[in-house]
């Protein structure tokens, strides 16, 4: 006895099931001859009266894929009318009369092919990507990309640990591929063992590191229950083994950040990166990155011999220095500077920049990128530019204004040219915005970027020239500037106000830039009609022609409790990543916490 066909149906089961036995009875089958009976591939069938013709080349198909006894599946494109049967499945049997098929000839399925089937090279270069492709779609240099270092910690729910509780093959893959495991996360309490195996996975690839000797596994600063006393014994032997396995692979550092615990530390770190009489040869010859700070920073220790040392250190690689330990960093600009001045240089930038010479030291010279966190003045600033001829980019974490500090227009200075530099960003700027920009120029200059925090010595003496000062900067370094961007986020009285906008949108060196991002306190503009009058007035009104399209005026609330904000200008420009800064801090962390 042939066996029941079996259908798939959207109308209720037990109906559609009494419809199949009275249409399939063996004593109601109706004989319906094909529509055209020469068509070869029309065939006569014995089913219930439904008035329908099979169409035999998808049956034909079918049935290549399909042994005579398995089951044969039919959809309601197979039928020359529509059906209201989604699917038809008839069984053959030896009572079913043998179907004739098509002598077409169907290409042979091709076999399934998925990512575990991949050859060892092109799955590793899978995982690479998956790990270390970062967009840059902020940098205005392709050349400075060493801003951004990628770091992974010893995490099973993060690569590369998680491709190796994929499947033997994976973590075969992910095991023997060194690169993978030559970006790191170190911190004080970690396990050595797991620091033995990554630098034994790593082989002889070039590393980049992110230490944290501190308490605190992503922080620069010490742990809340550490209050500066003295480490326990065991503490002290296992970051001592710690540090000793990475200076054991000191030729391959390429990108470090080093956050020790004391300023003590940072100068046994410098001392291996420079030992004595090396000559300025460091055996870390593959470094490009190093950052350099100490969470309990005492400047006595930075003595004349620590200064020198980091001086001179010098070899081509090394392109992007960054350093927030307080009175590390500026004297080590003119190695052999008085010990004395050491105190002096972290609030006095005057001193330096009067002790400065001409003979930069190698590791200035060579310079590309120049991050310092801590606090500067404008005298440091040119500074900077003196030393580091080759200087492209430049971060300031404060610059501290004194309004005595302004030259005087009867005793002008010669300006300092900075002839490379690409980017500035002052972050912080407590007093008047325009003061830093008042003795130097910068002919290659294409963003820059200024954070105006007012000061109280500025309450009662606002810079009224702010504007002009900051518009003749740019006139006289004839520079071609892409991205402008100021913030305003002083108490009461800043530079940044409704009328320091309106003037500078009315300049045409200003309406010349492509990409202008300016933010104003609420309470220092007219609130009710501030962004209405931007876009009606000041962008239209100005000398210089503009692509009013291209304005936009916003009001906006960055976080809860804090003033509302205007955010003006035209273009592209991103205001809270302006465009040119991922720093050591925000981007290794980031890594380091999203992972």
């Amino acid at each position: 006895m042939p066996r029941s066909p079996t259908l798939r149906s959207r109308v209720p089961f037990f109906a559609r099931l009494k419809e199949l036995r009275n249409a399939f009875s063996r004593t109601s089958r109706a004989r319906f001859k094909a529509r055209d009976s020469n068509d070869p591939d029309m065939l006569d069938i014995e089913t219930h009266s439904l008035g329908v013709n099979l169409n035999m080349n998808r049956l034909s198909q079918l049935s290549q894929y399909s042994n005579p006894s398995s089951m044969l599946t039919l959809t309601d494109h197979d039928y020359g009318v529509p059906l209201d049967i989604p699917a038809v499945y008839l069984a053959q049997s030896e009572a079913t009369p043998h179907v004739p098929v098509s002598t077409h000839e169907l290409p042979q399925r091709k076999p399934r092919i998925t990512i575990s089937d991949l050859p060892f090279e092109l799955l590793a270069r899978i995982f690479y990507i998956f790990m270390f492709s970062v967009s840059k779609p902020h940098l205005m240099d392709p050349e400075l990309e060493d801003v951004i270092a990628t770091v992974f910690s010893h995490n099973p729910t993060s690569a590369p640990l998680l491709f190796c509780q994929v499947c033997s093959y994976w973590r075969n893959v992910a095991v023997r591929t060194s690169e993978l495991w030559s970006a790191m996360h170190i911190w004080e309490s970690m396990d050595i063992r797991i620091l033995e195996t990554w630098l034994k996975r790593s082989e002889s690839h070039p590393l980049s590191m992110y230490v944290s000797m501190n308490g605190s596994p992503t922080l620069c600063f010490l742990a809340d229950d550490d209050d500066g006393k003295a480490l326990p014994r065991h503490t002290v032997i296992r970051n001592q083994r710690i540090m000793q396995l990475l200076y054991d692979n000191i030729s391959r550092w390429t990108h470090v950040a080093f956050h020790m615990r004391t300023s003590k530390d940072l100068r046994d770190l410098v001392f291996a990166i420079m030992p004595s009489g090396s000559r300025g040869k460091s055996p870390a010859k593959l470094l490009q990155y190093l950052h350099l700070s100490a969470c309990l920073n005492d400047p006595a220790d930075y003595d004349i011999e620590l200064r020198s040392r980091l001086s001179g250190l010098a070899h081509p690689a090394l392109r992007h220095f960054s350093s927030s330990a307080i009175g590390l960093f500026p004297d080590t600009l003119r190695p052999g500077a008085n010990s004395n001045s050491v105190n002096a240089s972290t609030t006095q930038g005057a001193v330096l920049h009067s002790r400065l010479n001409s003979n930069a030291t190698p590791l200035w010279t060579h310079l590309l990128q120049l991050t310092f966190e801590g606090e500067t003045t404008p005298a440091v600033l040119r500074s900077f530019f003196e030393a580091c001829p080759n200087l492209r980019f430049l971060y300031i974490g404060t610059m501290k204004i004194n309004i005595r500090h302004r030259s005087s227009p009867n005793s002008p200075t010669p300006p300092t040219i900075a002839h490379n530099l690409l980017v500035l960003i002052i972050d912080r700027i407590t007093g008047d915005i325009s003061a830093p920009f008042e003795d130097f120029v910068a002919p290659r200059l294409k963003g820059l970027f200024l954070s105006d925090y007012g000061h109280p010595s500025e309450w009662f003496h606002p810079n009224p020239n702010a504007c002009a000062t900051l518009v003749r900067f740019i006139e006289l370094s004839g520079c071609d500037l892409e991205s402008l961007c100021i913030k305003g986020f002083g108490i009461r009285i800043t530079t940044l106000r409704e009328e320091f906008v309106r003037e500078l949108v009315g300049v045409s060196v200003i309406r010349r830039v492509p990409n202008v991002s300016l933010e104003v306190r609420e309470d220092l503009c007219n609130a009710e009609t501030f962004c209405e009058a931007f876009m009606t007035e000041m962008v239209p009104g100005g000398r210089g022609a503009l692509e009013v399209d291209a304005a936009y005026a916003v009001r906006k609330v960055k976080r809860r409790g804090d003033v509302p904000v205007f955010h003006v200008g035209w273009g592209n420009l991103h205001s809270e990543r302006p465009g040119a800064r991922k720093g050591p801090t925000a981007t290794w962390s980031l890594v380091i916490d999203g992972l």
